[in-house]
């Protein structure tokens, strides 16, 4: 490998870097907002045909936890 190519080689490594995290940033976005829009859908569900008040309590706090498990899943796959 002569000179040339080695400068070439770190080159494209640096030029790749901004775009691995454009990548991760949209990645991040478009979870982000899947999440907040599952929430808010299963949250509207359970507020428009959950009549009882402590079922309705529990099945918000479980669409939580729900929610925070997806997290820490997507996140342990990403990283």
């Amino acid at each position: 490998m002569n000179r040339l190519q080695w400068w070439f080689l770190r080159l494209s490594v640096l030029f790749l870097i901004p775009v691995f995290l454009f990548d991760l940033e949209i990645i991040f976005l478009l979870y982000s907002f899947l999440f907040l829009h599952m929430s808010l859908g299963l949250k509207t569900i359970t507020g428009d045909y959950v009549h009882n008040k402590k079922l309705k309590y529990f099945f918000l706090i479980l669409v939580r936890l729900c929610n925070f498990e997806l997290i820490r899943c997507i996140l342990e796959f990403l990283i």
